[in-house]
């Protein structure tokens, strides 16, 4: 019996990818795929260190696309110049040199034939976009559209933070859901096994797992890496990481609508001073307690 581990969503989560390589028996495993996301948390040096140790075999999330435009000087004005991207500032200007060198060689998408009995893609979102959230829970015909559309047996794909394998038109999509930031509402860290019989298709076989991680270290690690723990993006993280649960959304429609009651505009017509000033009043207006 042959086996591949399956990770993806790290976003820096040094203590969550630890426990994960603690609860599994490396030499066991064929290969290690890794989806993407590896650097948007405290720790993007170290996990990026590990998982090069461990041989992972990675692809591009759209947190490391951003990374590298942003370090590029490709990105729009506000991405410099606005308190709502600080958080992502603060992760390029952490990076060393040597890996940001190594997320820019990352590809967005690979197709491995020789590991499973059929042909495998990885991508992040989906094949047509890093950003795009496909599920089987989505009703709307895009999770079964694409895999009509994919040309291999496997889509093994991440950016969803939620475990979850269906099979549709002879594909076999697989997501392994997040290693350090999941919102199944469960604070553990997940990775999915596919274990199978070398050229035996029917087989193959996937199980998802999780398991408990110190996630108080995961928090700290943010104050020891001087990130403003005040910013209220970290102040999500640092809920999700308690509770497995995302509150971002709340704050930013909470954000949008008081820039555009109190200045009159639309959000898109604020300069960055404006939009950097409603920030702080969103910050200082939001129910934190909820």
């Amino acid at each position: 019996m042959k086996k591949i581990l399956l990770i993806t969503d790290i976003h820096g989560n040094l203590p969550a990818l630890e426990a994960v390589f603690d609860a599994v028996k490396l030499e066991e495993f064929e290969a290690i795929l890794c989806n993407g996301d590896m650097i948007y948390g405290a720790s993007p040096n170290q996990c990026l260190q590990v998982l090069k140790e461990k041989e992972a075999i990675m692809i591009a999330g759209n947190i490391e696309t951003n990374v590298i435009r942003l370090y590029a000087k490709l990105c729009p004005p506000e991405w410099y110049q606005c308190e709502q991207y600080a958080y992502t500032r603060h992760i390029a200007k952490i990076l060393s040199h040597e890996n940001l060198l190594e997320i820019y060689k990352l590809s967005e998408t690979l197709i491995i034939e020789d590991l499973l009995p059929g042909s495998i893609q990885m991508v992040h979102g989906s094949p047509d976009d890093q950003n795009e959230w496909i599920s089987p829970l989505k009703k709307d015909g895009r999770f079964e559209e694409i895999l009509e559309n994919c040309e291999h047996d496997y889509l093994i794909s991440g950016h969803t933070h939620h475990q979850w394998d269906q099979k549709h038109a002879g594909v076999w999509a697989i997501n392994a859901g997040s290693v350090g930031l999941p919102l199944d509402g469960k604070a553990e860290a997940q990775y999915t096994i596919i274990s199978y019989e070398e050229h035996q298709p029917d087989s193959v076989e996937v199980h998802h797992h999780a398991v408990p991680y110190d996630t108080q270290q995961s928090i700290q690690n943010f104050y020891d890496q001087g990130f403003d723990v005040n910013n209220p993006f970290i102040k999500h993280v640092f809920y999700l990481l308690k509770t497995g649960i995302k509150r971002e959304d709340f704050f930013i429609t909470h954000y949008f609508n008081l820039a555009e009651t109190q200045s009159g505009k639309k959000f898109d017509q604020l300069s960055n001073e404006e939009r950097n000033k409603y920030w702080h009043l969103a910050d200082q207006s939001y129910d934190w307690k909820l």
